[in-house]
């Protein structure tokens, strides 16, 4: 009785924070509600390429046509008006459901956000663009070949992996972060006698080659995500709640930080430091039809890490996402009920987001070769 009553009080005090952190939720079961204006954007600071995307909520009932004033479509139109504290630094018009934003915001500035509808509607944002962090930098990183780790749903695997340490300098503030982690590659293979030097190994199913010279290259790139293993550090594990609780009348979650979102209170106003494992696409062998001894390919590797600085809304809706995202949530709980999304939007439904990104590299590898080279086969 101890152990429900215990579980029960933390999941409470848990759907508790996240709902008094925003200013109204969003109910999942929509459909008694319909025509009601949907307005989401993340605005990133210190760049004109940003979106605000604009719909309307619809019910299971509802039947859309293309005349129908409760989807997007013809005859609507839409005017945005943009205020940099206190200023107005943009208006556009549009029919579409996507607006692109050139007004370049920065830290600390106070952003308003005016959205009318040409059939009467009404909707508005407005917050504070976080601060960006100082002093970023990758301290460290090692190649960690067959690592054993459990994944961000606690499952158990092995892979290649690179842990990654790296540091920031935290002002002190309430301050809410994510972390993403991305990996840019080359493999440089040599040519002989002007002709390609054929070699067949996983990572180079989806490069894209060019030869320069004796040697060709082949380059891979991916974009910073949070897909990685947080090796365990407090800042990324505070936000995971896990309950060992197997009664059939209590709901057993376990919370893993999917989207890696953490928040200041073990470093306010000192250094943060953290270790995290990315994964590495690298080839135990190489094969290839030459009977040539030490020819195998050049590695070389590149990770970024970006750190956004998030508002506090943006971090309580994360997670929320993160309890959606885990494999034991039941939108039915009778325990907890739906998680049901937070919304910054005044009159409408949805989110507008600031946040302020910092982002460094790091040479995971150069010049790394695989060790042997695989068994001849008839080609």
């Amino acid at each position: 009785m101890k152990l429900k009553l215990l579980y029960i009080y933390i999941i409470s005090c848990l759907t508790a924070i996240v709902h008094s952190a925003c200013q109204h939720d969003i109910d999942l079961d929509m459909d008694s509600t319909s025509g009601i204006l949907c307005i989401n954007a993340i605005l990133t600071a210190d760049t004109t390429e940003n979106y605000i995307y604009i719909s309307r909520t619809f019910s299971n009932n509802d039947e859309i046509s293309p005349n129908s004033s409760r989807i997007i479509g013809i005859g609507e139109q839409f005017t945005i008006s943009v205020y940099i504290n206190g200023n107005l630094t943009e208006t556009s018009n549009s029919y579409y459901n996507a607006y692109r934003i050139t007004s370049l915001f920065h830290e600390d500035d106070f952003v308003h956000i005016d959205i009318e509808s040409s059939y009467g509607s009404k909707a508005s944002f407005e917050g504070i663009v976080p601060k960006h962090i100082k002093n970023l930098k990758i301290d460290n990183a090692q190649l960690a070949l067959n690592k054993t780790y459990k994944d961000d749903h606690g499952n158990t695997t092995t892979n290649d992996m690179v842990n990654i340490t790296l540091s920031f300098d935290d002002d002190g503030g309430s301050n809410f972060y994510t972390l993403a982690i991305g990996e840019r590659d080359s493999t440089v293979c040599p040519i002989i006698d002007h002709k390609c030097y054929d070699m067949n190994f996983e990572t180079m199913d989806y490069l894209n080659p060019y030869i320069y010279e004796t040697e060709r290259y082949y380059t891979r790139s991916e974009a910073p995500t949070h897909e990685f293993y947080s090796n365990e550090q407090p800042p990324l594990t505070d936000e995971e709640v896990q309950s060992n609780v197997s009664d059939d009348d209590i709901a057993i979650m376990n919370i893993h930080n999917v989207y890696k979102v953490f928040s200041n209170k073990r470093f306010a106003g000192a250094k943060c430091n953290l270790s995290v494992c990315s994964k590495m696409g690298l080839p135990s062998t190489y094969e290839s039809k030459e009977d040539i001894d030490d020819l195998a390919p050049y590695y070389y590797s590149y990770h970024t890490a970006v750190v956004t600085s998030i508002s506090e809304d943006y971090y309580y809706y994360i997670k929320v996402l993160n309890t959606r995202e885990s494999e034991t949530y039941e939108d039915n709980s009778e325990l907890t009920g739906p998680a049901k999304l937070p919304s910054n939007i005044i009159g409408g439904v949805g989110n507008i987001f600031l946040v302020s990104k910092t982002s460094t590299c790091y040479q995971t590898l150069n010049g790394w070769r695989p060790s042997k080279k695989a068994p001849q086969y008839y080609w």
